[in-house]
């Protein structure tokens, strides 16, 4: 079950949000955390996974409820560890530019199984990489798939699918004006019996034409940063450089055009959000994440060019928000829904 949420009585906001625990790693730890009714920062689980600086932080982190372990990314560890134990089940060595990682279950498919992908940003794979945990050379790929700037992934058990979010090609163009239009894309990887690996051809969304993002001196175009599934209606949350879109599973067409398809959560899910700088909108979110309860979100908005040392929960039904100072910079930070964490 997860931890009671306690009295708020810095902000006479019960319950506090932040009383759940939540996932971010600083200097080559992956941390678990929550706020304790004084207001001060409480470490509940802490792993130390590389020797990091300031900005060894995590990029990526998603506990896997069926097998007690956290897939993540911190600092040059890509992998798997055991929860609360701390065991190193898996290691991957990086690409480079990984961004994101997702744990497909076992039984998905003839491929065997279970997997595990990663999303890797740049560097000479430019997509997703699959590695089967069964095998007992899972170190290797069984698959590769070229998506440029991959940055999100999200499996949904429903649809027996593997959400991925990248763009057409890499967003930093050095030429003006672009060889190739640059979009961000969002595909649905089916995962089944045929095909020569666990990830089937995609269905292809593609978003708006990219615009250029302010204050770069090269001339990076509007990219893709996190993906998020609001399971009671079945709606994706999809942020980017610039902005926050919203898409409906249930009515999306690939032949629809990206302004059908992709709509502005500003006037929708996130009609009642301010963000802490106005000048940024709801641009530079890096990190969006669903409480188990389905009612806050946890957003990770960048202070400067990546990292942010500040946290918002948003209640989607209230939209009243709370917000979390942290002593260190992360990347990313998601709520942690490991039953009966407890203060080691």
């Amino acid at each position: 079950m997860p931890a009671p949420q306690q009295e708020n009585p810095l902000r006479g906001l019960p319950p506090d949000p932040f009383a759940r625990p939540f996932l971010t790693a600083a200097n080559g730890e992956l941390l678990v955390h929550r706020r304790r009714p004084d207001g001060a920062v409480e470490t509940l689980w802490r792993d130390r996974l590389v020797d990091g600086s300031e900005s060894t932080t995590l990029t990526d982190g998603k506990f896997v409820p069926s097998r007690s372990e956290i897939a993540a990314l911190v600092g040059s560890f890509a992998g798997v560890v055991s929860y609360p134990a701390k065991k190193v089940m898996h290691r991957f060595d990086q690409a480079g530019g990984e961004h994101a990682v997702e744990f497909i279950p076992r039984g998905a498919g003839r491929h065997g199984g279970p997997h595990l992908v990663l999303a890797c940003s740049e560097g000479d794979y430019l997509g997703l990489r699959v590695f089967d945990l069964s095998k007992k050379d899972g170190l290797r790929p069984v698959q590769q798939l070229r998506l440029p700037s991959s940055h999100a992934l999200h499996w949904d058990e429903p649809t027996r699918s593997l959400w991925a979010l990248g763009t057409n090609v890499f967003p930093r163009v050095r030429h003006d004006p672009p060889l190739k239009a640059v979009h961000g894309e969002l595909r649905r990887y089916p995962v089944g019996d045929s095909g020569a690996g666990p990830l089937g051809e995609p269905t292809v969304y593609r978003l708006r034409d990219s615009p250029k993002v302010p204050g770069y001196k090269d001339d990076w175009r509007d990219g893709p940063h996190d993906l998020l599934l609001l399971p009671d209606t079945r709606t994706f949350l999809i942020s980017t450089d610039l902005d926050v879109f919203q898409f409906d599973i249930h009515t999306a067409d690939p032949n629809r055009t990206p302004e059908e398809n992709f709509t502005p959560a500003r006037h929708g899910v996130l009609k009642g959000f301010t963000p802490r700088r106005p000048k940024d909108g709801l641009g530079s979110i890096k990190a969006m994440s669903l409480s188990p309860d389905g009612k806050d979100l946890l957003i990770a908005q960048a202070d400067d060019d990546f990292y942010s040392t500040h946290l918002v929960s948003y209640r989607l039904d209230t939209q009243v928000r709370s917000d979390l100072q942290l002593p260190y910079k992360t990347y990313k930070a998601r709520w942690f829904t490991a039953p009966d964490v407890e203060s080691y």
